[in-house]
C-alpha cells in the first residue's frame, strides 16, 4: 500500500481544519457551550425509501469517463472477497468520512456520493490516518432490492443512505467503522477557507452555519470525549502525528446493469489496510 506522509505546515493547517470540522469545532464547543452540538443532524443514516442512481448525474457521469477510461490501463480481473475477521481495537476509533455531491451547503437525500475515506484516530489522541478509497470499487450489496449484485460502493449509499455504505465499507476492508461523519463537498470547501480564517468572534457564527450542515451517528457523549482528544492531537503535532493513503486501484470488472467496476483482491487488502490502521499482528 502507498503511504504518503502529511508533511509540511501547509498539509498540516488542513489536516487540523479537518479535524476540528469532521469532529465538530472545538473552539465553538469550549467557547459556546455544548448547545452547539443540538445543531448538528444526529441519525443512524438508514433510509426508509431505497434510492435510484440518477445516470444523469454529473458525479456519475464522471465516474463511468473515468471508468471506461481504465480498461486501456489495467487488467480484467475478478473480485476476490475477504474471509480474514473483522479486526476490531479497543485503542482505535474508525470514522467513515462521507462527501456528497449537493449543489448548496443544504444536505438533501437525492445526492450522489463525492468521496469516501476512512479516518482512523488512536484513543489517545496522538494519531490520526486517513485512507482514501474510490467510490467506483466493485462490492456485493448486503441489503435491498440489489443484495448480491456487484455494484459501486458509492451506490450503495444510493441505495441505503449511510449506514449501508458504512456497513460495505466494513465488509469489504475488515475493518471495523465506528461511526460516519457526512457533509457535502460545498460545504467542507467553504468551511474550509473561513474557519482557517476566523476570529474568535467570528467562530460562534460559523459554528451555527456549519455544525447544521453535518450529518453524524456520533452521540453527544462520543463528541464530547473525542474533543477532549483535540488539543493532545493539535500540541503533538507533527509528521509522524498525520498520514494518509490511497488504495491501489488492481484491475476492472462489469458488475450491475453492465457498469465497470475497480475489482480488488479483498482478501489481500483487508490484510493489508488492517496492518496500516492497527499495526501488523502476530502471525
Amino acid at each position: 500500500m502507498k503511504k504518503q506522509s502529511k508533511g509540511g505546515r501547509a498539509a498540516l493547517v488542513i489536516c487540523i481544519i479537518l479535524a476540528l470540522l469532521i469532529l465538530t469545532p472545538v473552539a465553538a464547543v469550549l467557547f459556546y457551550g455544548n448547545a452547539k452540538l443540538d445543531k448538528i443532524q444526529f441519525t443512524d443514516g438508514t433510509r426508509e425509501v431505497e434510492g435510484v442512481v440518477d445516470p444523469e448525474n454529473k458525479t456519475v457521469i464522471a465516474q463511468n469517463k473515468v471508468m471506461t477510461s481504465v480498461k486501456d490501463s489495467l487488467p480484467e480481473i475478478e473480485i476476490v472477497e475477504a474471509t480474514v475477521e473483522v479486526r476490531v481495537e479497543e485503542t482505535v476509533t474508525n470514522i467513515l468520512m462521507i462527501v456528497t455531491d449537493e449543489e448548496s451547503e443544504q444536505l438533501t437525500d437525492d445526492s450522489h456520493v463525492k468521496s469516501i475515506s476512512l479516518i482512523s484516530k488512536d484513543k489517545d489522541g496522538n494519531t490520526m490516518k486517513t485512507i482514501a478509497i474510490d467510490g467506483s470499487i466493485g462490492v456485493k450489496v448486503l441489503e435491498g432490492s440489489h443484495a448480491g449484485e456487484y455494484d459501486r460502493l458509492s451506490n450503495t449509499y444510493v441505495y441505503g443512505g449511510e449506514a449501508l455504505l458504512k456497513k460495505q465499507v466494513q465488509e469489504a476492508f475488515r475493518v471495523q467503522v465506528d461511526q460516519f461523519v457526512r457533509i457535502n463537498e460545498v460545504t467542507l470547501t467553504n468551511a474550509i477557507e473561513e474557519f482557517s480564517t476566523a476570529s474568535l468572534g467570528e467562530i460562534n457564527q460559523l459554528a451555527d452555519k456549519y455544525l447544521a450542515q453535518i450529518r453524524t451517528d456520533f452521540s453527544k457523549g462520543d463528541v464530547a470525549q473525542i474533543l477532549t482528544q483535540i488539543p493532545s492531537i493539535i500540541a503533538s503535532a507533527g509528521e509522524d502525528t498525520f498520514s494518509s493513503m490511497e488504495i491501489p486501484l488492481e484491475g476492472w470488472t462489469t458488475g450491475a446493469n453492465d457498469q465497470l467496476l475497480y475489482a480488488m483482491d479483498f482478501e489481500q487488502l483487508a490484510s493489508q489496510l488492517q496492518d496500516y490502521i492497527y499495526g501488523e499482528s502476530e502471525k
